[in-house]
């Protein structure tokens, strides 16, 4: 037989930038929520207000060196002026150079820490209060902002916001079965839960790593979710169509799984039975193809083998 699907499991998870994790980027308090659960929201759109004495101090730090800065430029433009008169030597004006650069890259740094919490440094609030903004679009699947409870950097998100439109398996195939895909191969998805949901998707990335335990790769399958029917941690059932390996078709009750290999029982001659390492793959209608360590036409132990490794 040559059997052309392959089957395997997988999970559900978003996919890459589609899921974004909102948690209080200090210590503090949140102030007031702005959002619901399954509210849609845009990317830029504010998503609870936030107090913080530490972001106090960092939009004054970020005042002070921007009035340096102006500062610096002032007086480089006045050297310039006096050097074109002769009044300021070159060692001066590579000094004020030098001061200015300084400053400006003092300011950037200040500003760089208020854009990375998504706030415009040109209006970073007052008295330590700023608004924590959304960083994509999507929908709210976690809100959990209470006005006035103590957070920090370190805690659980407080809003979880996802774009689940299309969504990817992570399926796990074993390095053996790599040749019989390709990206972009057409792809079955079954997810637990939805018996009757079949999903098509696409293959759009095949692993370069392999994982030394399971000897698998993972394979990206994309799949679209308009109905929201696959949830991001969900198991799902995986069939590749591939392009078909040679492979001997038996019951599933004639291969055993041994803590380190897959087996069967081959009929050496009347009463005498050999345990045989063999590599499989599932198959349909309860059937097991054995890809290698069996050959055509040899006698194999179909029900009953347990018995014969005690």
């Amino acid at each position: 037989n040559s059997p052309s699907r392959l089957f395997t499991v997988g999970t559900v998870r978003a996919e890459a930038g589609k899921l974004a994790e909102v948690a209080a980027p200090m210590d503090g308090r949140p102030t007031k929520c702005f959002v619901r659960l399954g509210q849609h929201v845009s990317a830029g759109q504010p998503l609870f207000g936030f107090h913080s004495a530490d972001f106090a101090d960092i939009a004054k730090e970020y005042y002070q060196a921007k009035a340096a800065y102006e500062q610096g430029k002032k007086n480089l433009k006045r050297k310039e002026s006096l050097r074109e008169s002769g009044i300021v030597s070159e060692r001066e004006m590579e000094e004020a150079r030098t001061e200015e650069e300084v400053l400006r890259k003092d300011m950037i740094r200040w500003q760089q820490a208020l854009e990375v919490m998504g706030v415009d440094p040109e209006n970073p609030g007052n008295g330590g209060s700023f608004q924590i903004i959304a960083p994509i679009s999507g929908e709210v699947v976690k809100a959990e902002v209470t006005p006035g409870q103590l957070v920090g950097a370190d805690d659980e998100a407080l809003i979880v916001i996802a774009d689940l439109k299309q969504v990817w398996v992570v399926a796990r195939l074993k390095e053996y079965y790599l040749d019989c895909i390709s990206q972009d191969d057409s792809v079955e998805v079954v997810v637990d839960g939805h018996k009757n949901f079949h999903c098509p998707g696409r293959i759009v990335y095949i692993g370069q790593l392999v994982d030394e335990t399971t000897r698998s790769v993972d394979v990206l399958v994309e799949c679209d979710n308009y109905e929201k029917t696959m949830k991001p941690g969900m198991f799902a059932h995986v069939h590749f169509t591939g392009k078909g390996q040679e492979g001997i078709c038996l019951p599933a009750s004639a291969v055993m799984q041994g803590d380190e290999e897959t087996y069967v029982y081959t009929v050496a001659r009347d009463g005498v039975f050999v345990r045989r390492h063999v590599v499989v793959e599932s198959g349909e209608e309860g059937n097991i193809y054995v890809m290698s360590g069996l050959e055509a036409g040899e006698r194999v132990v179909v029900s009953g083998g347990i018995y014969l490794s005690e």
